[in-house]
């Protein structure tokens, strides 16, 4: 399954219903799935919703069965509330993202694209679209995508992280070096986290109680990412 972080905050789109303030707001929360589950259910299930407000419910609760670990209910939900509403480019990343979820990389691709198309710069469907382009080794479209994201979001250490490893894979390794040194600048990754995989892999010795020499980690971390941080 493919990592994805939060890029960006906020709710799916916004539209008038004829329901309480209430359940409107639970449809919507982020700290307890389960009320928001039963919250746009019942949305759903009144009848009332026809189209877009339909397609906001069925979005909404598609997170919530998503989030939970529930995919086959996401994917069910999304592909609803694309079907109602194909011009939200929202609801297309997040049936892209229930694609990636069962590996179906090639439908998730289509839906990420068509996300850009129907809002460009898009940048949650382009750091998501980096995501399986690496899962599926097009690394230089992922490096593409990435760079779009980290041009608008420069401190999106997640970003960084991401077109490091994809860098890496294209033998990139200047390139490559200084995206982790940001992610690590960011705190996306850790020093610790970083040397491990250094001392793991024996391009840094193990030191049980020696701070680590920034120019041996640097000569490392150098020699590991042109070796295709193996």
């Amino acid at each position: 399954m493919i990592a994805r972080a939060a890029l960006l905050s906020g709710a799916l789109m916004s539209v008038s219903l004829p329901a309480s303030a209430g359940t409107l707001e639970d449809c919507t929360q982020q700290d307890d799935w389960w009320l928001r589950i039963e919250a746009c259910t019942e949305a759903i299930d009144s009848g009332r919703y026809e189209g877009l407000r339909a397609s906001w419910a069925y979005s909404n609760r598609a997170v919530a069965y998503a989030a939970l670990g529930n995919y086959i209910a996401a994917f069910d939900d999304h592909e609803k509330a694309v079907k109602l509403n194909p011009g939200d480019a929202k609801a297309r990343n997040n049936k892209a993202n229930s694609h990636a979820d069962f590996r179906e990389y090639d439908r998730a691709l289509r839906e990420y694209t068509r996300a850009i198309e129907l809002s460009p710069g898009y940048l949650n469907a382009h750091f998501n679209r980096a995501g399986v382009y690496v899962a599926t080794g097009a690394y230089a479209e992922a490096v593409g995508d990435y760079s779009v994201v980290i041009k608008e979001v420069p401190d999106f250490g997640d970003a960084f992280a991401g077109r490091a490893e994809a860098r890496c894979q294209l033998g990139e390794v200047a390139g490559s070096v200084e995206d982790r040194i940001e992610a690590i600048r960011l705190e996306t990754l850790t020093l610790a986290e970083v040397t491990g995989y250094l001392q793991e892999t024996r391009y840094l010795p193990r030191e049980a109680d020696d701070p680590v020499d920034e120019g041996a980690f640097n000569d490392a971390l150098f020699a590991w990412t042109e070796a295709g941080c193996p």
